[in-house]
């Protein structure tokens, strides 16, 4: 009698801890939404540059971006109960002058950022002394818009431009 009776507490101890591990397991599993986006477009506002020494101005910022390893992803927005995190991936520009041979190279700079809620216009915001955010905005749950302003070379000028871009992305997930 009492090895059925502790068999029977052992097994009903054991359903409880399972219930419990499922609730919360699914608990964390929603705690933390994560969404995953690509650009679509990368153009200038104003003009065609040419930014990675070909020769040859675009104002399709893509066609520039030769020798670019491409990040997992290029906005990421992971939303809890207590903040909304953004994070960016942006090409950025490193020049290595040897003798007459100038090469060009594109990386990807991660920036973070994050707000109490969740954002559908923000404005007028500096990410470092080369680019600033002059507008993101939600244009959908499936589409971002960004206007940002960055600071290149322009090798068709021969001169350090700040240009206006604007970068539509699209959800990957």
């Amino acid at each position: 009698m009492k090895k059925t009776l502790f068999l029977l507490t052992f097994i009903a101890f054991g359903v409880i801890i399972n219930q419990s591990c499922k609730k919360n397991s699914n608990y964390n599993e929603t705690k933390n939404k994560q969404l995953l986006y690509h650009i679509q477009s990368f153009s200038t506002v104003d003009g065609a540059i040419d930014i990675n020494n070909d020769g040859i101005t675009n104002t399709n910022i893509l066609y520039e971006l030769t020798n670019y390893s491409k990040p997992n992803y290029d906005l990421r927005i992971i939303s809890n109960k207590e903040k909304t995190y953004y994070d960016m991936a942006l090409p950025s520009q490193y020049i290595d002058s040897n003798g007459h041979i100038i090469l060009v190279d594109f990386e990807s700079h991660k920036y973070s950022m994050s707000f109490k809620n969740e954002i559908n216009l923000l404005e007028n915001y500096k990410l470092d002394s080369v680019n600033k955010i002059i507008r993101l905005k939600k244009i959908s749950q499936n589409k971002y818009n960004l206007i940002l302003r960055k600071k290149l070379f322009d090798f068709n000028s021969s001169q350090i431009v700040e240009k206006d871009f604007l970068i539509n992305y699209i959800i990957n997930n």
